[in-house]
């Protein structure tokens, strides 16, 4: 009876998908070609709701607005500057200014601004002075830095958003007196502003490609290997070169150190 049941339950379900289909617009629906032509259609129709589809995380948001300063940059130079100037004020509010700076400053990964080392960690967000200024420390000489550290960035006059924006701007136009005029300040500032920036990015101006986000989850992966060897290193000198020793679990040392006692206590009882 069961098997009978699920035979005419099949049998249903084809003729609702057959009755379906009939409707659907497509002309036929069992032709190769109109199957085809369904499916890239629910595609489209998937990556226009995707690329329509609102950030949910910040992470998402400053992917975002990188990607549009990076295309407000693509633009020929001198080439719609007051609108350009107005995208520009709009994407590069605190946290998306700190990501620019990390984006320019650290465009193959994080270093130590004192002694060049690449064997950088994060440290915990409840260490940084800021929310978006991260903080990272240095394994080989113990230095403590930020994103904007030995900058002039980091004195924070002007504000790091007129820092950026400057730096984008010189990416639309090669006159400094547009630039002043946008930011609202003298000419003599923004020229200097500009040597400071082209002095810390190692760069004439922004880069017309896109550039590597220099995340941690990104630098972590990078030199996870890098970092490794060097704690390997300093737990090396830490336990006198005794590797194979510092090595073993310390459950299993435990239980070696039972087992040898109980072995000599039973020697001692024979």
């Amino acid at each position: 009876m069961k098997f009978y049941r699920s035979i005419t339950q099949s049998k249903d379900r084809k003729k609702s998908h057959a009755r379906k289909l009939k409707n659907s617009k497509v002309a036929n629906p069992y032709s190769y070609s109109s199957y085809l032509q369904h499916d890239l259609q629910k595609s489209a129709d998937l990556l226009n709701t995707l690329q329509n589809k609102k950030p949910d995380t910040e992470h998402e948001k400053l992917q975002n607005s990188m990607l549009t300063l990076q295309h407000i940059i693509n633009k020929p130079k001198e080439d719609s500057l007051d609108s350009r100037a107005n995208a520009l004020k709009k994407n590069l509010g605190e946290s998306e200014s700190h990501q620019a700076l990390r984006i320019n400053r650290w465009t193959e990964s994080v270093f130590c601004p004192s002694c060049k080392a690449k064997s950088i960690i994060q440290l915990p967000i409840e260490q940084q002075e800021s929310a978006y200024n991260y903080k990272y420390k240095c394994l080989e000489c113990e230095n403590r830095f930020n994103d904007d550290s030995e900058t002039e960035i980091a004195k924070g006059v002007p504000p790091i958003h007129l820092w950026m924006q400057c730096w984008y701007l010189l990416g639309c136009t090669n006159r400094s007196e547009i630039i002043a005029e946008k930011l609202g300040l003298e000419i003599k500032a923004v020229e200097q502003m500009i040597f400071d920036l082209q002095k810390s990015f190692k760069s004439k101006q922004p880069s017309l490609t896109t550039t590597k986000q220099s995340n941690w989850a990104q630098h972590k992966d990078l030199f996870r290997k890098k970092i490794a060897a060097v704690v390997a290193e300093k737990k090396n000198e830490l336990y006198g070169g005794d590797i194979v020793r510092q090595a073993i679990d310390t459950n299993e040392e435990r239980k070696q150190k039972v087992s040898k006692s109980s072995l000599i206590h039973k020697n001692k009882k024979f």
